[in-house]
């Protein structure tokens, strides 16, 4: 498992060290530092493939990472001695770390040295990366060229379709089936079974069309006298919630989950859903690291610590509220639960909109009432 993430004087990160447990929360306000980090475990990855064939690591193009050139992700709050960015990791396979040379009119990062060994927590074992930007509905999905055993829903799940299609009659591994007794344990029935918990009464189908190179999916909406329709007449939600169903059941133990915003555009009902799916997920061996800006998600998350049949223990949860200090640096609160599911602390901005709105509304209407009251005793009323 990775454990820890330390990072220096890369973009809003100048000296922060990030802990993971089996399933870890990026949450915090905008432009904080959530992305950044997935951004550096994207990076370190890169790193390990670009050797021993380039001096330096791609900053943009795979994993649809688009981070521009070096001065870009060179923290401004750097020094002009530091003209480095440093990442390291620490996990169960061991540590490792890179120096990356960063002048502020290069164009491209560069190897400076090697420290300790390479970074096998994150290039030598399962990986899946999910971008906040996935395909929405479509008329027609792409087909992957890969040999069946490395298919992948993509990293926008643009393959969703093509993989589903091709495991719909494989079995998904006990400790991921849907507590529901009637599901069958083949992938097509578990994945909509999922999908049903974010999306009620839904079903899905897979199609792909090989001579002309694309791959579809149809959905239903179980209960209702209609006909199977395409993804451009369901909605966004199911669209862009389905790679990660797909891939989360297809992700072996021992695996490196990471996406961003698989709240997006779900219902609260299925953003809670999703929570505990992510919670399913760690309990089967899967490490999960997600950016969330969702206290339904997270709530999903604390329910499946203490309502679930396959409880994911709260020891396990780590949670870190990313702020912005006066200068600018992005600083990491970590937060903890106890085994009733509370949070260790509430610091301000930690999901309380809903408060401080409520708050407002009340302050609102009071004036409101008290101004009314001024009236009717102005003209004796």
């Amino acid at each position: 498992m990775l454990h820890r993430l330390k990072v220096q004087n890369f973009k809003c990160l100048v000296n922060q060290t990030v802990e993971f447990g089996a399933l870890t929360l990026l949450t915090g306000v905008n432009g904080a530092g959530k992305s950044s980090v997935l951004h550096a475990l994207l990076l370190l990855r890169q790193a390990e493939e670009s050797l021993p064939s380039e001096p330096y690591v791609k900053l943009n193009g795979r994993y649809l990472l688009a981070l521009g050139q070096a001065a870009d992700v060179l923290s401004h709050q750097a020094s002009s001695e530091d003209v480095w960015v440093s990442m390291a990791v620490d996990s169960d396979d061991g540590d490792g770390a890179w120096t990356f040379r960063a002048k502020p009119t290069d164009r491209v990062l560069t190897f400076s040295r090697q420290h300790r060994k390479p970074l096998s927590a994150l290039t030598r074992r399962p990986f899946t990366y999910l971008h906040a930007e996935r395909h929405g509905p479509r008329q027609a999905l792409s087909l992957n060229s890969l040999p069946i055993e490395d298919h992948h829903v993509g990293n926008q799940g643009e393959f969703v379709a093509q993989v589903l299609a091709l495991n719909e009659h494989k079995p998904v591994r006990p400790e991921l089936l849907h507590s529901e007794p009637a599901a069958s344990d083949l992938f097509r029935l578990q994945v909509e079974t999922w999908m049903q918990a974010l999306v009620p009464g839904l079903q899905v189908r897979a199609k792909t069309e090989p001579d002309f190179g694309v791959s579809g999916l149809w959905w239903k909406r179980s209960g209702i006298q209609a006909d199977w329709v395409r993804s451009t007449n369901m909605g966004f939600g199911a669209s862009y919630a389905l790679p990660i169903v797909v891939a989360g059941l297809l992700a072996p133990k021992e695996s490196l989950f990471l996406v961003e915003n698989p709240e997006a555009h779900l219902h609260p009902l299925g953003q809670s859903a999703m929570g505990r799916f992510l919670a399913r997920l760690a309990v089967a061996g899967v490490q999960v690291i997600c950016e969330t800006h969702s206290d339904h998600v997270l709530n999903g998350i604390r329910l499946a610590t203490v309502a679930e049949q396959h409880a994911l223990s709260y020891r396990d949860v780590r949670i870190l509220y990313f702020s912005l200090d006066e200068r600018g640096i992005s600083t990491s609160t970590p937060l903890t639960l106890n085994r009733h599911a509370d949070l260790s602390d509430w610091p301000t901005g930690f999901f309380d909109q809903s408060e401080q709105d409520l708050k407002a509304l009340w302050h609102a209407r009071t004036r409101a009432a008290e101004t009314a009251q001024k009236l009717r005793k102005r003209h004796g009323r």
